[in-house]
């Protein structure tokens, strides 16, 4: 039997309810991190293949602007590691 993932496009939203981006989610569980190869539509103008590692992606909408992502490699792939406290929370 083939182990066939769960996959969802979902909106990803700031706590103030501001597009951040359109991700491509493949199983279950919380958002914790984005894969670069996996955004599908960028909302804040900002992700890009250059920037470097470490860069911080701000909700430009949200006054005062805060901090929603950070760059960073994991498994050795470009993502964006969310900042729990100022993304809406996305459970699949």
């Amino acid at each position: 039997m083939g182990n066939k993932e769960k996959v969802k496009s979902l909106t990803v939203y700031c706590d103030k309810g501001h597009k951040l981006w359109r991700y491509r989610k493949i199983g279950g569980g919380r958002l914790i991190k984005c894969y670069e190869d996996e955004i599908g539509r960028d909302y804040t103008g900002q992700i890009s293949e250059e920037l470097e590692l470490g860069a911080i992606i701000y909700c430009t909408q949200c006054e005062p602007i805060v901090a929603v992502a950070f760059l960073t490699l994991i498994h050795g792939r470009r993502a964006y590691e969310l900042e729990q406290s100022n993304v809406r929370r996305v459970r699949t």
